[in-house]
Parts: structure tokens; sequence; C-alpha cells
């Protein structure tokens, strides 16, 4: 980047003007994206072509890597847990094996009597809707009438 100022005795305004301008320094189309730096004598070299780089080109680089890491970790975190959370019938299987094998039944919220598994295996199904339909709303699962 190139900064011209403009002399305020040949101009009533104060111009600061910038212009943006091709790195000359560097002979390939080098985008430096990979740094060494040189604690000896503080200067970031780019690791692919070694012309010497500003630090604040490298900090530019490398935080915009971190931010975008850092919303791909977010982003990933909270489909993990979109995941874990998707199939919450698992968690009562998950339960109802877990007292099955302390040799206890669970109870039904129905009729209060224990369940065993082979009763869940030769009782049927019916839809979610149609069960949803025999209970009240906010009732958790009580039948009506």
């Amino acid at each position: 980047m190139e900064i011209v100022v403009n002399n305020p005795l040949d101009d009533d305004r104060n111009i600061l003007e910038f212009r943006i301008t091709p790195n000359k320094k560097c002979k390939s189309h080098c985008e430096h994206q990979r740094f060494v730096i040189d604690n000896t004598h503080g200067s970031v070299e780019c690791a692919d072509c070694g012309e010497v780089v500003s630090a604040f080109h490298a900090l530019k680089v490398v935080a915009g890597r971190d931010s975008n890491f850092s919303r791909r970790l977010t982003a990933k975190r909270e489909e993990l847990a979109k995941i874990q959370a998707y199939k919450p019938w698992l968690r009562a299987v998950k339960e109802l094996e877990r007292i099955w094998r302390r040799k206890m039944l669970p109870l039904c919220p129905h009729c209060g009597h224990g369940v065993t598994a082979e009763g869940l295996e030769r009782s049927g199904s019916i839809s979610q809707d149609y069960a949803a339909s025999l209970t009240a709303p906010g009732r958790d699962g009580e039948r009506v009438g």
C-alpha cells in the first residue's frame, strides 16, 4: 500500500490518499500463507517463497484461520449436540435395560404394574399420533377417561 499526503500549502483541502498497489518485491505469485518466524532478527518470512513479510500480514492470516477454525469447531459441537439429542427414546431404552439388569421391573405409567421385556415383546404397537390423541395434553402420558 502506498500513502500519498498532498501538501496542504498547494491545496486548501488536507487530503490523505491511499492507493493499494501490488507487492512489487515478490517475484512469484505467492500468497504468503505459511510463515517462518526468526526470533533472532524479529522478522517473519514466507515459508514457501522465502520473502520477508510484515508481521501484520502474518498475524492477519493466522487470525483469519483461527476465526474460521473457531466457527467450524462451534458448528461441529452444535451438530454433535443435535445428534446426541436426536434419539431421546434411546435414553429411555437404556434406562429400561438398566432397571432390568438390576433384577427390577419398570412401572407402567398408566396402571402402575411392572413391565417385563417379554411383555413388551408380546405387546403390539400403535402410531405416536394415535397414542397422543388418547392422552390429555400436559398429563404426561396418562389416559383420558
